[in-house]
């Protein structure tokens, strides 16, 4: 079954283990488009304060890039949205 219970019976959370993974948090913003990352990660740190660890920015950042070379590679006709990249990147720096 794919739930999580407290020991006393109380559900904790629904799991879809399918995508289910034990690693950087950041990873988790690797769908959200990159003009609404900066919203997002507000609202995740006021849910879970200090849980994205340091520099949340940089490792997303590097989460997208390795992710979009990997897709070139099986690919390289897409197209790569450089400049969307990159404002993410230096609104994150400033």
């Amino acid at each position: 079954m794919n739930v999580m219970c407290t020991p006393g019976g109380e559900l904790l959370a629904i799991i879809d283990w399918g995508d289910a993974g034990w690693g950087d948090p950041a990873m988790d913003f690797g769908a959200i488009p990159l003009d609404e990352v900066s919203s997002v990660l507000e609202a995740y740190e006021e849910e879970a304060p200090g849980a994205l660890g340091g520099f949340p920015e940089a490792r997303i950042a590097w989460d997208r890039l390795f992710n979009i070379m990997d897709d070139l590679w099986d690919a390289p006709e897409r197209a790569l949205d450089v400049e969307a990249l990159q404002e993410f990147v230096f609104a994150g720096m400033g």
